[in-house]
């Protein structure tokens, strides 16, 4: 389950606020979206009652339990029996929602990031190494940045690296890079220099 579920679920995200920004991205309408927030805090305080929700709003108690009614088959919220009988209002459905929609947006945004940082390495690559680069190459920085986090500096560092061993090529990037990645299980833990690896990793160096 989501984060934001889990949070929503425990009360350590403001519902009111939540529900009030993001309702029309869930298919609700304004009044849907209070009658929500109105069962919601008369459930916390235990007292639900018809009139006192009607209040303030321009429908009928019929009206108003038509509309409940319409949101428990729409699956927006839940009417369940407890132990002791008494039917109580579940928002685990409305939460679900909200979290699904707010976790989506995150990950849109960590993909727009993701996706503007990699045209930064690559154009940097491109400028650096004096040459295009292929999509082949391209798919080897989506995965620095995508699966190994690899930092920009990082990425800088070792292209100054391989510029300064004559080496100019993504391939002897990525092995600096995997060489010096004290995360990786990996890492070559002897005194072989880069060449070795390189060598190790990839074939015999050219030129």
């Amino acid at each position: 389950m989501s984060n934001m579920y889990e949070l929503l679920k425990n009360g350590l995200v403001d519902f009111v606020s939540l529900i009030t920004d993001r309702y029309l991205e869930i298919g609700l309408d304004e009044i849907d979206t209070m009658i929500i927030i109105k069962l919601k805090k008369a459930t916390d305080s235990g007292l639900i009652d018809s009139k006192a929700l009607s209040s303030g709003m321009s429908l009928t108690e019929t009206e108003l339990g038509d509309r409940i009614v319409s949101l428990v088959k729409n699956q927006y919220i839940d009417l369940l029996e407890n132990k002791d009988d008494k039917i109580i209002c579940s928002f685990d459905l409305v939460y679900k929602r909200l979290a699904s929609i707010v976790d989506k947006n995150s990950d849109n945004n960590e993909n727009q990031e993701a996706e503007t940082e990699i045209r930064k390495i690559a154009t940097f690559l491109q400028h650096n190494l004096s040459k295009n680069i292929s999509s082949t190459e391209l798919e080897v920085v989506k995965h620095w940045i995508d699966v190994d986090k690899y930092a920009y500096k990082d990425i800088q560092d070792a292209t100054l690296k391989c510029l300064q061993n004559k080496k100019a090529s993504i391939k002897y990037i990525d092995a600096i890079l995997r060489k010096s990645d004290k995360r990786s299980n990996n890492s070559i833990k002897t005194d072989q220099d880069i060449d070795q690896l390189f060598r190790k990793m990839y074939g015999k160096l050219k030129g």
